[in-house]
């Protein structure tokens, strides 16, 4: 079994079932009052939490549970637990003992000859203070101890020997019975059904040691026999998997299925806090989706098949055109809606059933898996989903090689599958609309003003993308001065008793923080790549010469000549129609800085991009990089004053 450092496990209080949909034995409240089973799961969305309670507002009765046909998209409990109260011998002899046969019988076994659902099952005795329970010590072997006041005759057995070898058998390995006894200082006794005074009679004594001893043979049982049970799944689901890529080649494979199969094997490693080989099998599921994609791109019919365009890229598109008729009518203030929050995150949409239905796209299967992947490499980096730092102790710091890889895979992602994006916008989407409606449509909307709402679109989701990747791999390791555009943190500062919250640059190279440089470096390249993206729709507007900033007058421009013509023939001259038009733009950074003619909002950003860019590049000792930022500000400035004197911006560093 492999090293796992730790288990989160989380419980969910039990909820009781009808009466109706229970068998006699759990009819009574007084019994339920004094033995009460709860069942623990692992959690389903990949977070490191193993046991949780499987009632879930189902019945947890006899009656079965409902199991899906793929094994990826079960949630059956690793580890069931029963908490049983019982207070003295004559009431386990004449109730209890009857309640764990059944309750063990019935949920304590195993269904199936395969391991796809395999659990195990424990029996935690809670022993309440003023108790007879409580006056007997934990097994016999140690009444030896217990004080002259005890009322517990030695040589006799005592009510956890009993539970024990009811349960456990002579010839059992694995100790399914724990004891955990409540000190009668303890606050929430009052709260039980029937009460417990605080005032009760003489427990036996133990030691410090002795409770302490209990817990973690209690904690101890919890891993050991999650563990178990895990590896039984894990060993099942690598048979599974290997059997489904082996019939890769016959008709009726489906690349569909097979994920959601394999992921379930990821999402188990995750649950367990095996990130690495969660991501290792999330990266294979990466490759092979490619590989699909490929074969289907010659016109090979395997692994099944993808829908042809993304559903909220029709709704994007229709929604821009509603706004430029409105806009060239006059007939209402139609505006795009401003898109809020993350753009990729696994719980964006039901992916998963998306998947598992084939109604999924390529551009979303893309999404899905680098949402995934990020999220695993976030927790690697001790961050958070959202940025946040995960570890309790500030001190460790972050693994700022892990973040930089995110930064690096967040580039070839979003370069990638912007494509993808843009076929999924140009792809024939018009189908969907029928007869006099698509007619209309395709009067109101121009191909050159359609082909510049694509665009738009496309700018929108790569920077947006592009700022939320930013967001996610900040770290405190990073100097301040980087993000705020000021010294601050590059600039030696006075020795004081406050603790500095973040490194300065001096101290950043001196202590050579790991991957400060790798990190660093990546960030660049990202906002280097959002910065293409603010220069791609200026240009379309004319702010940006497509030649450069040198050309945004329009002068000097190159002319296309017939090589195998006369030396005198030159082109015909016709360009290609460039249309602008501000619909499609959903990102508020970009729709502010492209608002109004005079461009000064898009200048402005594009310093304030370039400044960071050329600073993480200086970091990251990238000095050619940081030297072609530089000239870029130089063309930026120069173009301003001789076209934009009313824009101010701020010296060239």
């Amino acid at each position: 079994m492999r090293s796992i450092s730790s288990l989160h496990i989380d419980l969910l209080p039990y909820s009781p079932t009808p009466t109706t949909l229970v068998s006699p034995a759990f009819q009574s409240s007084a019994e339920l009052a004094r033995g009460k089973s709860t069942d623990s799961t692992r959690s389903n969305e990949g977070s490191s939490n193993i046991a949780r309670s499987a009632s879930r507002g189902r019945a947890a009765g006899p009656r079965k549970e409902r199991r899906h046909q793929i094994p990826g998209l079960r949630n059956t409990p690793y580890l069931k637990v029963y908490i049983l109260r019982c207070d003295d011998n004559e009431s386990y002899k004449s109730t209890q003992r009857k309640l764990l046969r059944e309750w063990v019988s019935t949920h304590a076994t195993v269904d199936g000859a395969d391991n796809h659902d395999a659990h195990e099952w424990l029996i935690l005795h809670v022993v309440l203070p003023g108790t007879p329970a409580a006056q007997q010590p934990r097994s016999s072997s140690s009444a030896s101890n217990v004080t002259g006041t005890s009322r517990w005759m030695k040589g006799s057995q005592t009510l956890l020997d009993k539970i024990r070898s009811d349960f456990n058998g002579s010839s059992a390995k694995v100790d399914r019975v724990a004891q955990i006894r409540i000190a009668p200082s303890h606050p929430d006794l009052q709260t039980l059904s029937p009460p417990v005074a605080s005032t009760a009679a003489a427990t036996t004594p133990e030691s410090p040691a002795e409770v302490d001893n209990a817990w973690l043979d209690l904690v101890a049982k919890l891993k050991t026999q999650i563990l178990a049970s895990f590896d039984a799944r894990v060993t099942q689901y690598e048979e599974d998997v290997r059997e489904r890529d082996s019939q890769r080649g016959l008709p009726g494979w489906n690349f569909c299925t097979f994920f959601v199969l394999k992921e379930g094997l990821a999402r188990a490693f995750e649950s367990v806090g095996l990130v690495e080989d969660a991501l290792v099998l999330y990266d294979e599921l990466g490759f092979g989706l490619e590989a699909i994609v490929r074969e289907q791109a010659k016109g090979e019919v395997i692994g099944g098949s993808f829908i042809g365009w993304t559903k909220e890229g029709l709704s994007w598109i229709e929604e821009a055109r509603k706004c430029l008729k409105a806009r060239k009518t006059g007939g209402g203030e139609a505006v795009d809606e401003i898109e809020e929050g993350h753009p990729i995150a696994s719980d964006k949409k039901p992916y998963r059933e998306l998947i598992l239905s084939n109604e999924i796209s390529v551009f979303d299967f893309r999404c899905y898996l680098f949402a995934r992947q990020a999220t695993l490499l976030l927790r690697l980096g001790k961050r958070s989903g959202d940025g946040s730092q995960e570890s309790a102790s500030p001190e460790e710091g972050d693994d700022l090689a892990r973040l930089a890889e995110i930064c690096n895979r967040g580039v070839e992602f979003i370069t990638t599958v912007a494509r993808v994006l843009r076929a999924d916008l140009t792809a024939p989407h018009q189908d969907s609309l029928q007869g006099s409606e698509k007619k209309h449509q395709d009067e109101d909307t121009s191909p050159e003003e359609l082909s510049a709402i694509i665009d738009n679109l496309v700018a929108s989701w790569t920077y947006a993308v592009c700022t939320q990747v930013l967001q996610q791999t900040m770290s405190p390791a990073i100097p301040v001065g980087l993000e705020e555009g000021s010294d601050k943190g590059f600039l030696p500062q006075r020795s004081s008793s406050l603790s500095l919250r973040t490194p300065t640059f001096a101290q950043a190279m001196k202590a050579g923080i790991t991957g400060l440089e790798e990190i660093t470096a990546a960030r660049a390249e990202l906002i280097v790549l959002a910065r293409t993206v603010l220069e791609g729709i200026s240009a379309r507007r004319g702010w940006v010469g497509r030649e450069g900033w040198f050309s945004v007058d329009g002068s000097g421009g190159m002319e296309e000549v017939e090589l195998d013509g006369d030396e005198n023939t030159v082109g015909d001259g016709k360009k290609p129609v460039v249309v602008w038009v501000p619909e499609g733009v959903r990102t508020k950074e970009l729709k502010t800085a492209v608002e109004g003619d005079s461009g000064e909002g898009f200048y402005t950003r594009f310093e304030e991009l370039s400044v960071k860019a050329m600073r993480y590049y200086g970091l990251a000792r990238r000095y050619k990089s940081a030297e072609r930022i530089e000239s870029d500000l130089a063309a930026l400035k120069l173009c301003v004053l001789h076209h934009v004197p009313s824009c101010h911006l701020s010296p060239v560093y």
